[in-house]
């Protein structure tokens, strides 16, 4: 798990959320956790926590495909057998919505079971399962970004999400895992029992970044176009001790007048504090590095450009 800001450090929390390790075989003993090859992530009970399918390699009666239900956001259940996706010998997987109904389907290739070791006659072969999923009791909304450059599905842009349950953010991929398997490019987003518009910044990457407006609403497809470039340069942010735990940070660049500043002060993605011109000055509860950035904004368009900055406070 990733604690954030500034230090971005990792924390192994597996065996407190319901998957523990598994201890791997010996010399010819193919067990544990080296059986699995790849994890694609989606939300297919759109209940806005992240769900997990593992795929387990080599043609072993215990080598099937796991389905990790994420309960809650810190603890998962395996449900593969009862959601019906038990997948033998599988290497890859990836989420997409084939028929459009708002909930997440999979398409995952293996077996139908394992292979007698001794009988060579009826093998079972290797094939496409291409799950349907029933249909979720949550909300979703799912984006469809676009970039005009060379780019074209915008590939590494990010979309930020945030909905009575807090922020949930996804990002464009092209190809994931050992044999480059590659979820729908479309990011879809479970919203549980949210219906209302909700609060959305996406993030095209250079910088640029992008506030819905209006806010959008739940249970449609959005197709976003990458936006022009606001009349304004970020150059740096920058940020210098006034006394003990208060810090008076800026934002240097051209053309920066007229602008809104949204800034995230404790690194937790969401901006806590407004302002109208791009200098400010803030106390923090305790001393020590922080991760600090900044959104300024086109007040008409709300398109705009990030910057952020590790600052030392004591």
């Amino acid at each position: 798990m990733n604690l954030g800001g500034p230090g971005f450090r990792f924390e192994d929390r597996r065996a407190g959320m319901g998957v523990p390790p598994r201890p791997v075989g010996g010399q010819g003993e193919y067990k544990g956790d080296e059986l699995w090859s790849n994890v694609v992530c989606g939300d297919f009970d759109n209940d806005g926590f992240a769900d997990a399918f593992v795929t387990q390699i080599y043609d072993l009666p215990y080598a099937h495909a796991l389905l990790y239900r994420n309960v809650g956001g810190a603890r998962f259940q395996e449900v593969g057998v009862a959601a019906g996706v038990r997948v033998f010998n599988t290497y890859g997987a990836a989420w997409a919505d084939f028929d459009d109904d708002g909930s997440l389907d999979l398409a995952a290739m293996g077996q139908d079971g394992a292979n007698e070791r001794g009988d060579k006659e009826a093998k079972l072969k290797p094939r496409l399962h291409l799950f349907r999923n029933p249909g979720a009791a949550g909300n979703w909304i799912r984006f469809d970004l676009r970039s005009a450059a060379g780019n074209r599905i915008a590939a590494g842009a990010q979309v930020v999400v945030k909905s009575c349950a807090g922020l949930m953010a996804r990002q464009v991929e092209i190809g994931t895992g050992s044999h480059g398997q590659q979820n729908d490019p479309r990011l879809h987003f479970g919203m549980g029992a949210e219906s209302r518009p909700v609060w959305v910044l996406v993030r095209w990457g250079g910088g640029l970044s992008q506030f819905l407006k209006p806010t959008p609403e739940t249970g449609r497809t959005h197709v976003l176009i990458e936006p022009v470039r606001p009349a304004f340069s970020i150059a740096a942010l920058r940020a210098e001790r006034k006394s003990s735990l208060e810090a008076e940070i800026w934002v240097e660049g051209t053309n920066l007048e007229g602008r809104a500043y949204l800034w995230d002060l404790d690194g937790n993605g969401a901006f806590e504090r407004v302002s109208g011109v791009p200098r400010i000055e803030a106390g923090f509860p305790s001393p020590g590095p922080r991760f600090i950035r900044v959104l300024a904004l086109d007040r008409e368009t709300a398109v705009g450009l990030e910057a952020c900055v590790v600052a030392d406070v004591y």
